[in-house]
């Protein structure tokens, strides 16, 4: 008939100091623990065999790895939805202003030193700023608010063709009815603002 041990406190002291020895990147040994306790290191092999040390170690190394795995998690969580409220305020960044052509006083637009016309932003509750390069813009944006809240995107990297319609109707496939009509209501805004020189 098998002996029960009663483990007391130098048993579990032995081994947790057995257990740091491995928790820091070293190797776990008796020999270590015999000096430490004043023990043989034949004694701490019983002990170890006695308590079942080398279970408990994979036991609490699977805890461990179970708790970083969920704080990891929970920061991924915080990260990602500090990376969506980001998205949200550069997407809304483009609603309630335009462009307009600067002019001068007899109302000629005005040209910058590349010959473009020069344009600004001005303040419109029903405007909505895109440029030929922010349309490309926009679109990156909710494909990166679509994949920060886990949503599919089927759609090929419009990089070749930034801001053209066919990225707009890639946009409009993948929405759900209320966001197509949203789309929609912003891009007759859109044509509706585009100043004629």
């Amino acid at each position: 008939m098998a002996v029960k041990h009663t483990e007391e406190l130098i048993h579990r002291e032995a081994f947790l100091f057995y257990y740091e020895l491995g928790a820091k990147g070293g190797e776990r040994h008796y020999k270590p623990v015999a000096d430490k306790f004043e023990r043989s290191e034949r004694t701490i092999k019983r002990w170890a065999k006695w308590f079942g040390w080398k279970g408990r170690v994979a036991v609490k190394d699977r805890a461990i790895a179970k708790r970083v795995e969920d704080k990891l998690d929970e920061d991924l969580v915080q990260v990602k939805a500090n990376y969506i409220a980001i998205v949200d305020t550069a997407i809304s960044n483009c609603v309630g202003k335009r462009l307009e052509y600067v002019r001068d006083s007899d109302g000629h637009i005005l040209s910058g030193k590349n010959g473009h016309p020069l344009l600004k932003e001005v303040e419109d509750p029903d405007g909505v700023l895109i440029t030929p390069r922010s349309g490309f813009e926009l679109d990156r944006l909710i494909r990166t608010g679509m994949y920060l809240r886990d949503e599919p995107d089927s759609r090929p990297d419009p990089a070749a063709e930034p801001g053209t319609m066919t990225n707009i109707q890639r946009v409009l496939e993948d929405a759900t009815p209320e966001e197509r009509e949203e789309i929609i209501g912003c891009l007759r805004k859109l044509k509706s603002l585009i100043p004629s020189g």
